[in-house]
C-alpha cells in the first residue's frame, strides 16, 4: 500500500509476483526490493488488465550504526549535547537520535545530554532512508556537587606571601579544589596565584571521572597588611650611650612596633634590648588580625659615647683654697667637661662651684 501508483487510484490496483499468473499479493504485504506487477481491477465489473506494469522496487535499510563505545561518560560542566557523543567509526552527520528503540521522539543533535540510554540510527545523505534497527547508547552525565567548606571568610597576612593554596578547604580535599573568578563562567586560578582581598569561587574536581561541579561556593578572603612604619623624625636616630638607651626609644608615628635584625628573616629583637649603632628594621604588629607589616623600615642608630676623660696629671688633683679654686680648675685633656655627684645618676655640678675635698665624676 506505500508504492506510489499515481496517476491510478491506489483502490483498484492489485499486484503480482510475475507478469502473467503468479500469486495475489496482498497490499498489507511488507515491501522488499525486486520487480512487481501491477494490475487495474475495475471495481465495478472486478476485471483485471490483461497486460500487467512491471514496477521496479528498492528498499534500502543503512543498517545498524557501529559505534565502539556503547557506554559514554560526560561532564555536566561542559554542557555536552547529543553532539558530543563519540559515534566513531560511524560518520557522526549521518547519526539520528531517538528517545526509544522504536518509534520514540526524534532528538535534535543540539539538546544537552541528560543520563539515560538513547538510540542512535543511521540516516543515509543518499536515500535518507534510516536503520531500521537502532543501536541503544547508555549515556552517564556527571555532576559533582558543590564543595564544603566550613570556613566560608579566612583572613590571611599579607607578609605571610599566602597563595591559593593556603586556603583552608577542609573538610573538603585541597588537592580537588579548582578555583575560579566567577559564581560561573570566570577565568581558572592557579593555585599558586599570591591572595587578594576578594570573594572567590571554589568547584571540585571528582578524581575519578574528572568532572566539575557546575556549582561553586563563594569564599571571601581577607589579605592585611598594616603598613611599613613611619619616623617621628625621619633620616638617623641619634642617642647617647650614657643614656641607657633601648629600641623602645625609638619614636614612630605608630605604636606596637616589633624590631628585626634583617629587613626579611631575621631574628626579633625584644624593645628591651640596648641600642648599638646599625642599621635595623621595624614592622608594626596589628594587635587584632596579629599580621605583621609585609614591608619593614629600615632604621639606622648611631649610639654616641665620647668617651672617659683624661686629667692631664693623672692621680690626685691638688689646689689651694686661697686659690679659690672650682671645678673648671681641673685640667683635663679634653674639652667640654660635665661634673657628676657620683658614678651613676647624681647631680651635675656646675663648673664654677667651688672645689672642695672629696671625689667626684667626670664626663
Amino acid at each position: 500500500a506505500s508504492i506510489d501508483v499515481s496517476p491510478a487510484v491506489a483502490a483498484n490496483i492489485v499486484w503480482y509476483t510475475t507478469l502473467t499468473g503468479g500469486a495475489l499479493i496482498p497490499s498489507t504485504t511488507a515491501l522488499t526490493t525486486g520487480v512487481y506487477y501491477a494490475a487495474i481491477k475495475d471495481p465495478t465489473t472486478l476485471c483485471e488488465s490483461a497486460v500487467r506494469l512491471a514496477i521496479t522496487i528498492n528498499v534500502t535499510d543503512p543498517g545498524t550504526p557501529v559505534i565502539t563505545k556503547t557506554t559514554q561518560n560526560f561532564c555536566l560542566f561542559n554542557a555536552p549535547t547529543f553532539a558530543s557523543i563519540d559515534v566513531s567509526p560511524t560518520v557522526a552527520a549521518n547519526i539520528v537520535w531517538y528517545t526509544a528503540l522504536t518509534g520514540g521522539i526524534l532528538i535534535p543533535s543540539t539538546t544537552a545530554l541528560t543520563s539515560g540510554t538513547y538510540y542512535a540510527a543511521i540516516k543515509d545523505p543518499v536515500t535518507l532512508c534510516e536503520s531500521n534497527v537502532r543501536l541503544a547508547i547508555i549515556i552517564i552525565v556527571n555532576d559533582p556537587e558543590a564543595p564544603i567548606i566550613t570556613k566560608t571568610t579566612q583572613n590571611f597576612c599579607l607578609v605571610n606571601a599566602p597563595t591559593f593554596a593556603t586556603i583552608d578547604v577542609s573538610p573538603a580535599v585541597a588537592a580537588n579544589i579548582v578555583w575560579y573568578t566567577a559564581l560561573t563562567g570566570g577565568t581558572i586560578i592557579p593555585s599558586t596565584t599570591a591572595l587578594t582581598t576578594g570573594i572567590y569561587y571554589a568547584a571540585v574536581i571528582d578524581p575519578v571521572s574528572g568532572c566539575e561541579s557546575t556549582e561553586r561556593l563563594p569564599i571571601t578572603i581577607n589579605v592585611t597588611d598594616p603598613g611599613t612604619p613611619t619616623l617621628v623624625t625621619a633620616g638617623i636616630q641619634n642617642f647617647c650611650l650614657a643614656n641607657a638607651p633601648t629600641f623602645a626609644s625609638v619614636q614612630f608615628n605608630q605604636v606596637n612596633i616589633v624590631w628585626y635584625t634583617a629587613l626579611t628573616g631575621g631574628t626579633v629583637i625584644p624593645s628591651t634590648t640596648a641600642l648599638t649603632s646599625g642599621t635595623y628594621y621595624a614592622v608594626i604588629k596589628d594587635p587584632v588580625t596579629n599580621c605583621e607589616s609585609a614591608v619593614r623600615l629600615a632604621v639606622t642608630i648611631s649610639v654616641i659615647d665620647p668617651g672617659t676623660p683624661t686629667l692631664v696629671t693623672a692621680g690626685t688633683q691638688t689646689f689651694c683654697t686661697v686659690n679659690a679654686p672650682t671645678f673648671a680648675s681641673v685640667q683635663f685633656n679634653q674639652a667640654n667637661i660635665v661634673w657628676y655627684t657620683a658614678v651613676t645618676g647624681g647631680t651635675v655640678i656646675p663648673s664654677t662651684t667651688a672645689l672642695i675635698s672629696g671625689t667626684y665624676y667626670a664626663v
